[in-house]
C-alpha cells in the first residue's frame, strides 16, 4: 500500500513539475514576442484619383485613403505628434487632414505649398522657390514669410533634413536656375534665427570635375552627407565631411536617380537606383553601403514579383529600425508596390499594392494616432 502511494506521490510530482516547465516556456514565449509597432505609413499616389492611403505598420494592411482628387503628385508628412498629415500636392496648396479620421483640417498658409518640414516645437517650415514660411500648429497660423535671396534670388528645393537639436534645416540652394547640373549647395537655414548658418558648394571635393548633385541625405550625427552627383566621367555617391570640407570617399554607381536613407541606427547607408529603360537590370536591386568606405556590403533583390525588373524608389524604415518600406514601380514608371522588408534579414516580407494598379511615389512614417 505504502508503495502505491509513494507512485501516486512521485507521478503527481513529475506532472506537477511538468506544468511548472510548461507555464515558464509559455512565460518566456510571451516575453520575446516584438513589441507592437504603433506607426502608421503614408503613401502617396502619382497621378491617382486617391491622393495618400494609410497602412497600419504593426500588420501591413491598408486602412484608410484621403478623398479623391485627379491628377497629382501627392507628398504626405506626418506631423512628429502623428496627430495631423501635411499632404504636399504639385502646384496646389499643402492640405492638413486630421490622422484620426483623414477629415480636412485647413490648407497652409504662407509661400510653402511645396517642400516642408514639421518640427517638434510646433513649427512647421516650408520651403518653395526663394520664399520661405513659417507656420504654427495645431493653430495653423502664419507666423512669418519672406524671401532669401544670396546672389539673387536662388532657389530651395527638397530634399529637406532636419537638425533639431542645432536648430538648423538642411536644403539645396541653386543660386543660377540655369545651371542646375553644375551649380549646387547645400544650404544650413538657421530656423530659430532666421538666417543662414552655413553652405557649401564642394568645389573643392572635385577641384577638376563639374558635379552636380541630384539628392542628399545627412548622416544622423549631421556631420557629413551623402550625395548622388553627376561628373563627366558618370554618376557617383559620394561622402563629404561638413566641419572639415573635404571629401572623405566616392565610389561609381549607374544612375544618379535613386534616394538613400540610414538605417536608424546610423550603421548602414541603404540606396536606390531608378536607372534607364534601357538599363534595367540594375535597378532590382537595393544595395546596402558601409557609410565609413562606401562600400556595398549586401544587396536585396526585388526580382521575381513583376515581368520586368522593378526600380526601387523612396526608402522609410520605421523608428526602432524593424522594418523597411521601399516604393518601386515597373521600367514604365506606371505602376509598382511597396515592398515591405526584415531591416535585420535583408528579407522582402511582404508587398504592398501587389495588383498592380497604383503608382507609390512618397512615403511617410509617422505615430499611429
Amino acid at each position: 500500500m505504502d508503495r502505491t502511494w509513494t507512485i501516486i506521490f512521485r507521478t503527481l510530482g513529475c506532472i506537477g513539475l511538468a506544468a511548472l516547465c510548461l507555464a515558464l516556456a509559455c512565460a518566456t514565449e510571451r516575453g520575446t514576442e516584438p513589441v507592437p509597432l504603433d506607426y502608421r505609413l503614408y503613401v502617396g499616389m502619382e497621378g491617382e484619383g486617391d491622393l495618400v492611403f494609410v497602412v497600419d505598420v504593426d500588420h501591413d494592411s491598408v486602412i484608410d485613403s484621403t478623398a479623391a482628387r485627379l491628377f497629382t503628385t501627392s507628398m504626405p508628412l506626418a506631423t512628429p505628434d502623428g496627430k495631423y498629415l501635411l499632404v504636399q500636392r504639385v502646384s496646389e496648396p499643402t492640405e492638413v487632414f486630421n490622422t484620426a479620421d483623414l477629415s480636412l483640417v485647413t490648407e497652409l498658409p504662407g509661400c510653402g505649398t511645396r517642400n516642408i518640414l514639421a518640427t517638434e516645437e510646433g513649427l512647421i517650415i516650408g520651403v518653395r522657390l526663394g520664399c520661405i514660411s513659417y507656420v504654427s500648429y495645431p493653430g495653423f497660423g502664419l507666423l512669418w514669410t519672406d524671401s532669401v535671396k544670396i546672389e539673387g534670388d536662388p532657389l530651395l528645393l527638397d530634399p529637406l533634413e532636419l537638425d533639431s537639436e542645432r536648430g538648423l534645416l538642411y536644403t539645396q540652394l541653386i543660386s543660377h536656375p540655369q545651371w542646375y547640373i553644375s551649380r549646387f549647395e547645400l544650404l544650413a537655414w538657421d530656423y530659430r534665427n532666421r538666417r543662414v548658418h552655413d553652405r557649401w558648394d564642394f568645389a573643392d571635393a572635385f577641384p577638376e570635375r563639374e558635379i552636380g548633385i541630384r539628392r542628399f541625405t545627412l548622416s544622423p550625427d549631421r556631420t557629413r552627407v551623402y550625395a548622388f552627383g553627376d561628373t563627366p566621367e558618370g554618376a557617383v555617391l559620394f561622402c563629404y565631411a561638413l566641419a572639415e570640407r573635404r571629401l572623405i570617399w566616392e565610389t561609381r554607381i549607374l544612375t544618379p536617380l535613386g534616394y538613400l536613407r540610414f538605417t536608424p541606427d546610423g550603421k548602414e547607408l541603404w540606396r536606390t537606383d531608378k536607372g534607364f529603360v534601357d538599363w534595367p537590370i540594375i535597378a532590382g536591386y537595393i544595395f546596402v553601403h558601409d557609410p565609413t568606405t562606401g562600400a556595398v556590403i549586401d544587396s536585396i533583390s526585388m526580382f521575381g514579383y513583376a515581368s520586368d525588373p522593378l526600380p526601387g524608389r523612396e526608402i522609410v524604415f520605421t523608428p526602432d529600425g524593424r522594418k523597411a518600406y521601399v516604393a518601386a514601380s515597373d521600367t514604365r514608371y506606371s505602376t509598382g508596390p511597396v515592398f515591405v522588408i526584415d531591416v535585420a534579414k535583408r528579407e522582402i516580407t511582404d508587398l504592398l499594392f501587389d495588383d498592380f494598379q497604383h503608382l507609390p511615389y512618397w512615403l511617410s512614417i509617422g505615430p499611429a494616432p
